[in-house]
């Protein structure tokens, strides 16, 4: 007599699990507090329009910003919930005072000045937007982002170093990415932490890692 064996295969009755990744969530009073805490230069500047991708320390005029402006995030202690985006001027320098990787600036001791935006808490999308200021400004101010657009800190580009033993033994510093779109471009700048470790009474010296 044959013996006839009949093969089946095992039907999974539930669809294969799909895992979504986890969303980044910036704590309001953390982030708000640490962007205070130093001044930043831009490392990068970028803009992406289709395929095409445009670092813009190829124009002048992003070129000299980049080199040249560094971006303070300022609260007013006398004017509770007034806060400005505002730039100290100065110079990259050469590095003679690190190993390794390190970046160099000679800032000029002076007043940090508003440019021209403030910035705040999205609580919708849970971050850091810019937007222009209201209140008008009679002097000169770098032209550092158009009018009109919305800037937010992405989520996934938010980091920060408490001090500065921890980034020297670290030998990276805390960054902040920001993002907008003008005129069909969307465009991405990344901030770096600054940090003062000598100077003068007319020049102070910073340095990122």
């Amino acid at each position: 007599m044959a013996i006839i064996t009949a093969g089946c295969s095992e039907k999974k009755d539930d669809p294969e699990e799909i895992v979504t990744p986890v969303e980044t969530v910036l704590k309001r009073d953390e982030v708000m507090r640490n962007v205070r805490k130093n001044l930043y230069h831009i490392e990068e500047w970028y803009m992406v329009k289709g395929k095409d991708t445009t670092f813009l320390n190829s124009d002048q005029h992003y070129d000299s910003l980049m080199k040249h402006v560094y971006v303070q995030f300022f609260t007013n202690e006398w004017s509770p919930g007034r806060t400005w985006l505002c730039y100290r001027h100065g110079d990259e320098v050469p590095n003679t005072e690190f190993s390794g990787h390190a970046e160099i600036f000679d800032v000029i001791a002076d007043t940090a000045l508003p440019l021209g935006f403030d910035y705040a808490w999205d609580e919708k999308a849970g971050t850091i937007s810019l937007a222009r200021d209201i209140y008008p400004i009679s002097y000169y101010v770098p032209r550092l982002f158009p009018e009109g657009v919305t800037i937010e800190l992405d989520k996934n580009g938010y980091t920060h170093v408490d001090s500065f033993e921890e980034v020297k033994a670290l030998r990276k510093s805390g960054t902040l990415r920001f993002r907008y779109q003008h005129e069909g471009r969307n465009y991405t700048f990344l901030l770096k932490q600054m940090w003062p470790f000598s100077g003068s009474a007319n020049i102070h010296r910073y340095v990122a890692f």
